[in-house]
C-alpha cells in the first residue's frame, strides 16, 4: 500500500480505525459497513469519502452520514467492460499484472471458498481451478 502512496494503513486485526484516522482530507473505503461508519468519524469537515464497495446499504449510509458531518460521499460502482477486460488480458499476458492470491480451491470446494470469502479476512483474490 505504501508504494501505492498509502501515508498510513491499518491491520484491522491490531488496531481499530477510529484509533489512527483523524482529521484527514480522504478515506478510501473498500469495506462498508462499520469501516464506512467509522471513516466518518475520521475525516475532516470539507473533506471526503470514496467507498468502493457497492453492496446493499453502503451507497445509502454513506448518503445518510455525509451531511451530519459535513464531508462528501461518492460511491465508485465498478461495470463490466470488454473493452477493459481485453485491456487486462493484455497486460496479465504480458506479465505487468499481477494479482495477489489468497487461496486457490478446486471447484469442488466452492463452498469453503466461499465460507472464506465471507469471512471478511482475503487478502487478495480466492480463485476457483476447474479440473
Amino acid at each position: 500500500m505504501r508504494d501505492l502512496g498509502a501515508d498510513v494503513i491499518i491491520d484491522y486485526t491490531q488496531q481499530a480505525l477510529t484509533e489512527v484516522v483523524k482529521d484527514v482530507d480522504v478515506v478510501l473505503d473498500t469495506i462498508g459497513g462499520d469501516v464506512l461508519r467509522d471513516s466518518f468519524g475520521g475525516v475532516k469537515r470539507g473533506g471526503s469519502i470514496v467507498s468502493l464497495p457497492a453492496h446493499k446499504g453502503v451507497k445509502a449510509l454513506g448518503e445518510q452520514l455525509a451531511p451530519q458531518s459535513g464531508v462528501a460521499f461518492a460511491l465508485i460502482a465498478v461495470h463490466p467492460s470488454g473493452e477493459q477486460m481485453a485491456e487486462l488480458a493484455n497486460l496479465a499476458n504480458a506479465g505487468q499484472l499481477k494479482p495477489h492470491l489468497d487461496a486457490v480451491f478446486p471447484l469442488k470446494e466452492v463452498a469453503q471458498a466461499h465460507k472464506l470469502s465471507e469471512g471478511g479476512h482475503v487478502r487478495g483474490k480466492v480463485v476457483l481451478t476447474v479440473e
